[in-house]
């Protein structure tokens, strides 16, 4: 079975928790728009984040809310230890996110590193009963589908890489991709758009949707090609899973492994359910001279793919 990553200790989980609040508040310009609003901040030509104009954004949230308010200068040490990472709390990350206005991807992202869940592993998952307007008959089926994994020389998974062709069985506009991981960047290289990623309002799994460049009619196909870039801030299983409520034909799964790194022990698994951390069979799988694995299935429906541990650092 292939092993879990060790669970992080409370001083890991703060910095992790930490480091990720720093970068949005100073990468997110959403984020940053709004602590650089403040006077404090108007004269800051510094390329880091201005602490006491972010104590005057949670000072006001406070007092907006009629909270027993602190004023500004009283949350210059919980500013900073929380941005140091020295110390932040479960109710002084909340007031973050609150005071900030996060969207539900980056609150829940930051929420996971703090509690030591894993907010990063990923796995394609089933469309939603919305894609298909809870009728019997889909509104399209994927007839093609080719997804290529890719495992970096730190064992990370770096990239995604999807080619799919979609027939419609109605007319439709747009495909909606969901995944449960919110460490994603989505681009799309052909046939759409991609919109901005959203919580889907089910535990951990969120989505996006790719706009095709023009609507399809019953019978037409679109192909799509996109990328999902992926950030881990801490090791996720060593696993792709691939998932589909309904039949989905012609599928092939590439897990691409660096040279530098490659693994030990690969296995094709089969899952009952995606909350499920143990697969219900296991078959082994040998790793190609090129450092790849992969499987060609005429039909998909249920939840499968690829399981894999590496080499301990000392062999």
């Amino acid at each position: 079975m292939a092993p879990r990553p060790p669970s992080r200790t409370e001083s890991e989980r703060v910095k992790d928790a930490a480091g990720r609040l720093a970068e949005l508040l100073l990468g997110y310009q959403p984020y940053r728009a709004i602590w650089q609003r403040h006077p404090e901040a108007f004269q800051h030509k510094g390329a880091g984040i201005h602490q006491r104009a972010v104590c005057h954004v949670l000072s006001d949230h406070l007092w907006s809310r009629d909270s027993q308010v602190r004023e500004a200068r009283s949350l210059k040490d919980v500013v900073s230890r929380a941005l140091s990472g020295t110390i932040l709390s479960t109710k002084t990350l909340e007031l973050f996110i609150a005071a900030f206005h996060m969207t539900d991807l980056h609150a829940d992202q930051l929420r996971a590193l703090r509690s030591g869940d894993d907010p990063s592993r990923i796995a394609i998952v089933r469309p939603s009963p919305d894609d298909h307007d809870n009728r019997t008959r889909p509104r399209y089926q994927t007839v093609a589908l080719h997804e290529h994994h890719v495992i970096n020389e730190h064992g990370l998974p770096s990239h995604h890489r999807t080619m799919q062709i979609i027939r419609a069985q109605d007319e439709i506009s747009s495909y909606r991709y969901r995944f449960d991981t919110s460490a994603a960047a989505i681009d799309v290289h052909r046939g759409g758009t991609a919109g901005e990623i959203y919580s889907t309002g089910e535990a951990g799994v969120y989505a996006v949707d790719i706009t095709f460049d023009r609507p399809r009619k019953p019978g037409e196909t679109v192909s799509l090609e996109y990328s999902t870039t992926l950030r881990y801030p801490t090791p996720p299983p060593p696993e792709f899973r691939r998932a589909s409520r309904r039949r989905v034909e012609n599928v092939e799964i590439h897990v691409q492994f660096s040279p530098r790194r490659l693994p030990d022990q690969v296995w094709w698994a089969v899952w009952d359910h995606l909350d499920d951390s143990r697969p219900i069979s296991l078959e082994p799988i040998p790793v190609e001279p090129d450092g790849t694995v992969h499987r060609y299935l005429d039909t998909l429906e249920g939840i499968v793919g690829f399981q894999w541990t590496f080499p301990h650092p000392s062999n």
